[in-house]
């Protein structure tokens, strides 16, 4: 009964169900490489974001260069991002752009 309201929101909005279900999917995805975020990431999100949300925060390469019609692969293949951020992982180009502190 909580997520009534929620449900009936979604059902008057397909484009945004279907983009949250491709966001999850996506998450899915990449949550199975991830790493932990680099030290300099966590200090700059620190105060930013709870203790609890960074230390579920983590990190992956694995974006889809193979065609796997995630969200992610769309967006970092097409040059519209070197990274994406589903909800706790973010999805970098490369490990160089994950690495590497600008």
């Amino acid at each position: 009964m909580q997520r009534l309201p929620q449900t009936l929101e979604n059902a008057l909005n397909p484009a945004g169900t279907m983009l949250a279900d491709a966001i999850r999917r996506a998450e899915a995805r990449a949550r199975q490489s991830c790493r932990p975020v680099p030290a300099f990431v966590q200090q700059a999100l620190r105060g930013r974001i709870s203790d609890a949300a960074l230390s579920n925060t983590c990190f992956s390469t694995d974006w889809g260069a193979t065609q796997n019609g995630t969200i992610t692969q769309f967006l970092i293949a097409n040059g519209y991002a070197v990274a994406v951020t589903l909800n706790s992982v973010i999805v970098f180009k490369s490990s160089a752009d994950a690495l590497t502190q600008v």
